[in-house]
């Protein structure tokens, strides 16, 4: 199932900043295209996801998610991505990483793709979240990525452009 403009959300700004911090794409803040729903998933790819100062922002990004009928997962490192990958009902996705496991993640998803023949338009976006000083390298590597595989987009996590946020 497809939906509309974000407008529905209710009117909760901490739901909106979990969703933004998490870099999710424009759309599904905007509506500008069609945000699924009902089966897709929102996986986040760090290192620190489940440490105790990550509690507040990892149970905001979930609460944002669900609005949306998605199912929100959380994962220390690639290899846990490949083994999602290899799950034989893979809805589509979204994926937000930090800058250190986004080359690890983007293999995983080459070899997923390479491996099954799968259609990568499973992979709706990956969000890659960076240092300011490793935007120009991570944004250089994002242009040169396979846009078979899907969207790819680099950006400082403490200013995600307006673009996608919406």
């Amino acid at each position: 199932t497809l939906r509309g403009p974000a407008d529905d959300i209710p009117a909760r700004p901490i739901a909106r900043f979990g969703m933004a911090w998490m870099g999710l794409p424009a759309y599904i803040l905007t509506g500008t295209r069609p945000v699924p729903t009902g089966n897709w998933d929102l996986i986040w790819i760090d290192e620190r996801c489940h440490k105790r100062d990550m509690y507040a922002r990892r149970l905001q990004a979930e609460e944002v998610v669900e609005i949306y009928g998605g199912r929100f997962l959380c994962y220390k490192k690639s290899p846990q991505l490949g083994r999602w990958l290899e799950s034989a009902a893979r809805p589509p996705f979204v994926l937000v990483t930090e800058w250190r496991e986004a080359q690890p993640c983007f293999e995983q998803l080459q070899e997923s793709f390479a491996g099954d023949g799968g259609p990568a338009a499973a992979l709706l976006e990956m969000v890659v979240l960076c240092d300011p000083r490793q935007l120009a390298k991570a944004s250089a590597w994002a242009r040169g990525a396979s846009p078979s595989l899907g969207a790819v987009c680099a950006c400082d996590r403490e200013r995600i452009p307006a673009a996608l946020l919406g």
